[in-house]
């Protein structure tokens, strides 16, 4: 991305699909205060990008299919994000910050691949819930896990859930 786009203050969306040149997020991003969603998809992160800290209006964050390896800490605090895409992946575990995420609709971590163990991070996490019995107890057990209030559905295909949320 260009440094000049931290120019671009009254951004609302933005959009970077299939760019496996862009590894990194600047920190100018940042200066982005309006903007609402970051969709960063199919592109080669590896690192989280540190500017969504700063981007006080940020209620959609989709980083579908990159290379992302952890969740940092701050995450939690994003106080206005609804919806949270970290599927495909390599979150190497459950990211727990996103536990405070009071006000989340719609979160997705499936298809994370753990390298060292050869598994799946949402399928891992999710037999120990399954283990408790039908699919209701779990549904009910995820929604106290994560505190997430507003989760309104699980589907359950190939063995692996989605959690689902109005949009």
């Amino acid at each position: 991305l260009p440094d000049s786009i931290k120019y671009l203050s009254a951004l609302k969306k933005l959009i970077l699909i299939e760019n496996r040149e862009v590894t990194t997020i600047p920190e100018t991003l940042k200066n982005l205060t309006n903007l609402e969603t970051l969709r960063v998809r199919c592109c080669g992160l590896r690192r989280f990008p540190e500017a969504v800290e700063h981007l006080p209006k940020l209620k959609k964050l989709d980083l579908y299919s990159n290379k992302l390896q952890s969740v940092p800490d701050f995450i939690g605090n994003l106080s206005t994000l609804k919806l949270l895409n970290l599927s495909h992946n390599e979150l190497r575990e459950f990211p727990t910050p996103i536990k405070a995420l009071a006000h989340i609709e719609g979160l997705s971590l499936s298809l994370n691949y753990n390298p060292f163990t050869g598994n799946f991070l949402i399928e891992n996490w999710t037999q120990f819930l399954q283990d408790q019995g039908d699919l209701l107890k779990t549904f009910i057990a995820l929604r106290k896990a994560l505190v997430l209030s507003h989760l309104e559905g699980i589907v359950k295909k190939n063995s692996s859930f989605r959690y689902t949320a109005p949009y």
